[in-house]
């Protein structure tokens, strides 16, 4: 989601929404890797019900990772994305259900960001294969070894990863092979059902997965404590966890660590990036010698519930005019997140996360709430004229945040230049480590230098290492001081136009296709040429020196500044606003009605995201139609406006989508029969396809932060274009330009099975017609259309199917009428629908299939979930042999018995403009309250102790016994080593382990009286004096040998020193407390009689 630092923010501020999961990892024996059995209780002490996979958060890492070798072949990705989904899978440990969602075609609001990002990236990876040539071609004219170049079938383009493209659709074949072997051989899959939402089906991967779960909401057998996990990485999964109000929903995601060491593309060794590489001819030793370890990523939760109660805490509003509802103040939070970022539309200027926007916005919202006597939004729809006063509130404050912006921007770059100043004085007195800036003579001529000429020489090393640093130094410093004329300024005086030309040539911010083509080619040489530092050093002798290799990198690092990227807004300056809409949408300030219609379609365009997050897609068209969001203050310009979502829209097809969001670089995806639409100069939609593009920094810092300053695709140009080349399409690519269903897997083993395969035998029913009708229709006798037509129509009025298409339709509008109602297995008859569209050699057919039925599902037998099933013509056949598609891999082999069926799933249906209430259900059991209460009070509550994990009744590590008294009385004793039952877990001890044992009321305190015995005899001095006989423990190489046990009292002792009287209660799972007394020999003698008579009753 486009929400930078959002998750970084909210765990920082949230801290205890964060457990780490419990992992049990798989072992390799002799090649073989032996799998998890997940039939076992899961060891984070939390059992899941649904498992929710977004699996483009899968499939990118897989293909493509920035910590490890790329791998080689489509086979290698499949196999690696199966064993990630394997080890989520014995993480989680579903107990019903697993969902796998593939991004289908996005709504055009996300087809905008979607191009954005694959222009770019097709744009660097460019970038990307020049640099490393170039690279290569320096070092194979040095003599330097180099590994082979990389092949182009070998080279991997991620903008592959979209609907439509030969990849997806192998990829969807491959997860269904890999679905039934698993619940053909794995224990815990086959008691769950599966379902697969590839990518022909529309929508994003996460929202057919909230879609999911809002329609099994709505069905009477949801159970409402169902345990939901959802896995994926993008932040707006946060917020789509709290739109569903479910009781219990948590979130896995890899733990981020930033700043990993990556390999070198061209040389594949770790220490250095591609344009210092030196090749395979590394030193013996240095950063690049070893590579780093292997090391998994970690996974952790994210406890929503948890993320409740902070909200709860947060959000709280006393003295209301309303009752104060949680529900609701967590939707408006949720929109509130909306103004700060997210993939449809721009942040507003005056927000910014890492400026804690949010809580800003809660401020203002609080206020807001007073006056107005309501929420900001019910059940996804927003309360436009509530949103106008917090907009109204932030804008009288927006010229004061751009101030303080600019203040903090300027400590930072002086705090940043002092360090770089220090650095500079430090280095003038250390070299690097493999230090020398002249390089090593050969052989036959080196000279003979006396001692005080080579100290002569290593002292002019560092002399012209610390001049060549100042004057890069002076010189920025004199560039900064000297004055600039903002007015004169040309687009050749400044960094940010030589990397990206104006945007002052296009409405809307949206250059020309073709309009800066040559200016980006040249601006790209100059800034080259103009970048790259001249470095000499020159001799005792006056001549001039070869650098050392790797020395002009660190020489040009180390000199370099960090160039000021001109801001031409200065939003701290006053006019701020005219220099804005000047300069982004070439307007004035006092054009009202243009910044109405700006802000109006913001507007427009949060009430659109609210609804996605909370009722589904109101649109699949619409999108907001500018790169530039606009002030808070312009707000209160938007009068009355009220959006419209009414009319219904339909997705654009898979290839069709190719085509608005892939750039020219990628045309190797689209069909031969399209490709000439993007490269053409006589194609009418060429324009679409810029081969440059300007990225507007926009007061940034890098380029990845910049607004992509693409044209927007007009859609009826677009499909008017491809309705000329639609004839071109093969079979394959038909199929691939389809709609499909989701797909329900179920083993033999499950309680579904029964009426699943009775839907999945109808398949070979229809097979067989099939057949038949084949063979009817070679045999026909050849004939105009207009015949063959009137003789269809006649067959189809004998046999009555016009009556049941007629049927067909009543059936749909009362389904659309009414909610659907869960019928028996055996009482459940549905309508038949029109097979899709066959077209052959010349002619297009529609046929009605008469057999296809739907049919209800059984909740019961489908723990709660609800849906209707039919039969998948693409299904493999149940109980027969299937070859694997990997005939590589050990793991992944043939099946030799299919005991998995397939069947097309579709989600409970409702009306049309149905509304999902954003509520708790009934019967929810509100999970154990994890953060410290406001009104705990230590003295007569004891100390709390925070919730590490899922559960309160989780064993903690802490130290022993033994461990308390290493701490007390041995702390200082070098004799004696740390052993590692200090660590142990501590659990009750059993009761023959103490010999001093006696009997007691309950087992706390039993535990306790052992406790307090045991420190009696620890501290008498008949221990003392057994304890120093004890060996000293010793360390052996691979292991440490632990120490002996400690002495058991003598049975004299123990007569004479009774266990004491059974005091306060030491909680389970808490570790004891200090013993701290003095060591006095006379301490357990000083008890009255009375006190030992007491004892011994």
């Amino acid at each position: 989601m486009g929400v930078p630092a959002f998750f970084r923010w909210l765990s920082r501020k949230y801290v205890s929404i964060i457990v780490d999961a419990v992992e049990q990892r798989r072992r390799e024996i002799d090649g073989v890797k032996i799998p998890i059995d997940a039939t076992q209780p899961n060891e984070n002490y939390q059992e899941f019900d649904n498992l929710y996979l977004d699996m483009n958060g899968i499939i990118h890492p897989c293909t493509h990772p920035e910590d490890r070798p790329a791998p080689k072949t489509e086979e290698e990705m499949f196999i690696l994305i199966f064993e990630y989904i394997d080890r989520l899978f014995s993480i989680v440990r579903p107990r019903k259900l697993l969902y796998m969602a593939v991004d289908g075609v996005a709504p055009r609001a996300k087809m905008n960001q979607q191009r954005s990002r694959r222009f770019r990236a097709a744009q660097e990876a460019a970038e990307k294969r020049e640099l490393i040539e170039n690279v290569r071609k320096r070092l194979e004219s040095e003599g330097i070894p180099l590994p082979p170049p990389r092949k182009e079938e070998e080279h991997f383009d991620s903008n592959c990863i979209t609907p439509g493209t030969p990849f997806m659709a192998r990829l969807s074949v491959a997860l269904r092979y890999y679905v039934h072997k698993r619940i053909t051989y794995d224990p815990a899959w086959q008691k769950i059902q599966v379902i697969l939402s590839d990518a022909n089906v529309p929508g994003e991967g996460e929202h057919k997965i909230m879609d999911y779960v809002r329609r099994q909401r709505a069905s009477p057998a949801h159970d409402p404590n169902t345990v939901h996990c959802l896995c994926g990485a993008d932040a707006d999964l946060i917020m789509l966890g709290l739109a569903t109000h479910e009781a219990n929903f948590n979130i896995i995601r890899e733990e981020f660590l930033p700043n990993q060491p990556r390999p070198c593309e061209l040389c594949g060794q770790y220490g250095h990036e591609v344009e210092h590489c030196e090749g395979l001819a590394r030193a013996e030793t240095g950063p690049d010698q070893a590579d780093p370890l292997k090391k998994e990523k970690n996974f952790i939760f994210i406890r929503l519930s948890v993320l409740r109660e902070y909200l709860e805490r947060e959000l709280t509003m006393p003295n209301l005019p309303f009752p104060f509802d949680l529900e609701r103040a967590i939707d408006d939070w949720v929109m509130m997140c909306f103004f700060v970022g997210n993939d449809f539309l721009p942040h507003l200027p005056s927000l910014e996360i890492r400026e804690n926007a949010i809580d800003r916005l809660v401020k203002l919202y609080k206020d807001m709430v007073y006056q107005a006597g309501g929420w900001l939004t019910e059940n996804g729809i927003v309360n436009i004229e509530r949103v106008k006063k917090i907009m109204g509130g932030l804008g009288k404050v927006e010229d004061e945040i751009f101030k303080q912006r600019q203040l903090k921007e300027l400590r930072f770059k002086e705090s940043k230049k002092q360090r770089k100043q220090q650095q500079r004085q430090a280095m003038a007195k250390i070299m690097p480590y493999n230090a020398n800036l002249i390089a090593p003579m050969p052989l036959g001529q080196q000279k003979r230098m006396s001692g005080e000429e080579m100290r002569r020489l290593a002292a002019g090393d560092r002399q012209e290492f610390v001049r060549l640093a100042d004057v890069a130094s002076s010189h920025k410093l004199q560039s900064l001081l000297t004055p600039v004329d903002r007015r004169k300024a040309t687009d050749g005086g400044d960094r940010k136009r030589k990397l990206a030309p104006s945007s002052t040539d296009s409405p809307n911010g949206a250059p020309p296709a073709k309009s800066f083509k040559e200016g980006v080619a040249a601006a790209s040489v100059s800034s080259e040429t103009a970048l790259k530092p001249e470095i000499k050093l020159v001799t005792p002798s006056g001549k001039t020196a070869p650098l050392a290799k790797g020395a002009v990198g660190a020489l040009a690092y180390d000199s370099d500044e960090e160039e000021e990227v001109l801001d031409e807004i200065r939003l701290w300056e006053s006019g701020w606003k005219d220099r804005y809409y000047r300069a982004k949408f070439q307007v004035s300030e006092t054009d009202l009605e243009f910044r109405k219609k700006v802000a109006c379609a913001y507007v427009e365009g949060l009430c659109w995201v609210l609804r996605y997050y909370y009722q589904g897609c109101a649109s699949w068209k619409w999108y907001f139609p500018y790169h530039y969001a606009p002030f808070a203050s312009d707000f209160e310009l938007i009068a009355d406006f009220q959006p419209d979502f009414n009319m219904p829209t339909k997705p654009f097809k898979p290839l069709e989508q190719l085509m608005g969001v892939f750039p020219a670089a990628s045309r190797a995806h689209i069909p031969d029969g399209w490709r000439w639409l993007m490269t053409d100069s006589s194609s009418p939609i060429i324009d679409f396809y810029p081969e440059t593009f300007e990225i507007d920094l926009n007061g940034k810092k890098y380029a990845w932060q910049g607004v992509a300053l693409l044209p927007f695709v007009e859609e009826k140009r677009l499909l008017d274009a491809l309705d000329s080349v639609y004839a071109t399409l093969t079979t394959d690519e038909i199929a691939r330009n389809a709609t499909g269903p989701d797909r329900l897997f179920v083993g033999n083993k499950h309680n579904l099975f029964s009426l699943v395969y009775e839907v999945h035998s109808q398949k070979t029913t229809i097979s067989i017609k099939e057949e038949q009708t084949n063979d009817d229709t070679k045999e026909k006798s050849e004939g105009t259309r207009e015949t063959e037509g009137k003789a269809e129509e006649t067959q189809q009025a004998e046999n009555g199917e016009s009556e049941q298409i007629a049927k067909m339709e009543e059936t749909t509008t009362k389904e659309e009428e009414q909610a659907p109602k869960q019928a028996n297995e055996e009482e459940a008859i549905s309508k038949p629908e029109q097979a899709p569209k066959q077209e052959s050699e010349g002619e297009t057919e529609f046929v009605v299939d008469e057999e296809k039925k739907w049919v209800h599902i059984n909740a019961v037998n489908a723990y709660g979930m609800s849906g209707e099933v039919s039969y998948d013509v693409e299904a493999l056949a149940f109980g027969e042999a299937h070859r694997s598609l990997f005939r590589n891999s050990l793991e992944f082999g043939d099946i030799k018995e299919n005991t998995c069926v397939m069947v097309e799933f579709r989600d409970p249906q409702f009306p049309m403009h149905f509304i999902f209430k954003a509520n708790r259900l009934d019967g929810i059991k509100e999970l154990p309250r994890v953060l410290k209460p406001n009104d705990w009070d230590q003295r007569r509550h004891g100390s709390f102790q925070p919730q590490i994990g899922f559960s309160r009744d989780i064993p903690r590590a802490n130290l022993s016994m033994a461990g308390h008294r290493t701490l007390n009385h041995q702390i200082n004793d070098n004799r004696r080593s740390c052993p590692a039952s200090l660590f142990s877990v501590q659990t009750s001890p059993p009761a023959h382990t103490l010999p001093w044992h006696m009997g007691t009321n309950s087992p706390q305190q039993q535990h306790q009286m052992q406790y307090q015995h045991q420190q009696q005899w620890q501290q008498s001095q008949f221990y003392n004096g057994q304890q120093q006989q004890q060996p000293v423990p010793l360390f052996s190489f691979g292991q440490m040998a632990m120490p002996p046990p400690p002495p058991l009292p003598p049975q004299n002792w123990i007569t004479s020193h009774p266990p004491p009287q059974i005091q306060s209660h030491v909680p389970y799972g808490q570790p004891p407390p200090l013993i701290s007394q003095p060591r006095n020999t006379q301490h357990h003698h000083r008890r009255s009689d009375n006190n030992r008579t007491y004892n011994r009753k």
